[in-house]
């Protein structure tokens, strides 16, 4: 009888720790890592930035999670209080390893209290540089720079292949590389050069772009590991100024 019990003890254990990321045990607000995520995948589909969680979570990187383990996805005092007991199960065997993480217990809520909103994600401010020598109209320099905000917007809109739309690659040495494209578009320059006809200019519209690469053993890890910058390239638009208007 004691052998029966002790084995009908060892399947539940068995089945306790074998449950999937979302099942019981892992609490509305936490999530669990699975095989091929990283970070900046987690944020973007919680629509966090990768920030947060590194601080709701204390993690001293982004690269330092595993498998298995479960992270904030919004604000600790947000998350019930029983997240603190389920934490403590699935970190308890790790707990000799170098990369473990530790997180934070959450506050104590009471029964009704509605969950925070997380703050949105900082966003990047574009910053416009004029240039035009003296007596070119006001309005024609002003005019310049909202064509130029509006090529560049669309140019990070429709460069391929971009962040969403990676290309696959096998390695020069091994594995396969991720590579896409970003424009950045928090700078842009423009600058008025004076045409030979009077009142007719041509405009400069100065950005760049950056190319970012993500290695991996697989096709799936080269996708969803994080990515390094491996080239930039300067991208200069020309246009006309005639008519009383900027042609693009």
């Amino acid at each position: 009888m004691k052998r029966w019990k002790s084995f009908i003890v060892c399947g539940l254990a068995m089945l306790t720790f074998a449950l999937p990321a979302g099942a019981a045990g892992v609490p509305d607000g936490v999530v669990v890592v699975q095989q091929g995520q990283n970070l900046k995948a987690i944020a973007a589909q919680h629509k966090v930035s990768v920030e947060q969680l590194c601080q709701w979570n204390n993690l001293s990187s982004p690269d330092k999670i595993r498998v298995g383990q479960k992270l904030y996805v919004r604000p600790p005092d947000a998350a019930p209080t029983a997240v603190a007991s389920a934490t403590a199960a699935s970190s308890a065997p790790a707990a000799s390893s170098a990369s473990a993480s530790v997180v934070p217990s959450p506050q104590k809520q009471t029964k009704h209290a509605k969950p925070a909103t997380p703050e949105p994600a900082p966003t990047v401010t574009n910053q416009m540089e004029m240039h035009a020598p003296d007596g070119v109209p006001e309005n024609v320099k002003l005019e310049l720079a909202k064509v130029g905000k509006t090529l560049v917007d669309s140019a990070a809109k429709n460069i391929m292949p971009n962040v969403k739309a990676k290309t696959v690659a096998p390695g020069s040495t091994g594995g396969f590389v991720a590579s896409y494209m970003e424009v950045d578009a928090s700078h842009i320059r423009t600058e008025v050069i004076p045409s030979t006809k009077p009142g007719e200019y041509v405009g400069s519209i100065r950005y760049v772009e950056n190319q970012y690469e993500c290695t991996g053993t697989s096709r799936a890890e080269a996708l969803q590991t994080s990515c390094r910058m491996v080239k930039s390239r300067r991208m200069n638009e020309l246009i006309r100024y005639e008519k009383g208007k900027w042609h693009y």
